[in-house]
């Protein structure tokens, strides 16, 4: 009987862990983001049961990071981009001319330097 048991169970975690791996491949194929909410919709196990799985809720917890990663990125559009380009062309011009203007200060204070000696 108790051997039974140590099956049923194994089986039962078998068929959550299954659940969540076809709820989460499904989130992916769909673009939608992969968190404890959807995972649960998707899977039709409660958040519950996410929450108090070890493994299932470190590896949500590790989708859940990279997705905000690929969504931020995938949602600048063409003129985003562009936009964010020419702010940084901007932002490396006026870096590289200070930079110049304070190689000539370099210049002149060790000109000064050296001439006191």
């Amino acid at each position: 009987m108790a051997k039974d048991l140590k099956i049923v169970r194994a089986q039962k975690i078998k068929n959550t862990h299954d659940k969540v791996d076809a709820a989460i491949r499904a989130l992916n194929k769909a673009g939608k983001p992969v968190n404890f909410h959807s995972v649960s919709a998707e899977s039709g196990l409660s958040k519950t049961t996410l929450y108090n799985n070890a493994d299932i809720k470190a590896r949500i917890l590790a989708l859940r990071g990279d997705n905000t990663k690929v969504n931020a990125n995938t949602k600048l559009s063409d003129s985003g981009k562009d936009a964010i380009i020419e702010s940084l062309k901007r932002k490396n011009q006026r870096l590289m001319e200070e930079n110049k203007e304070l190689r000539k200060q370099l210049e002149l204070a060790y000109e000064n330097y050296y001439a006191k000696i």
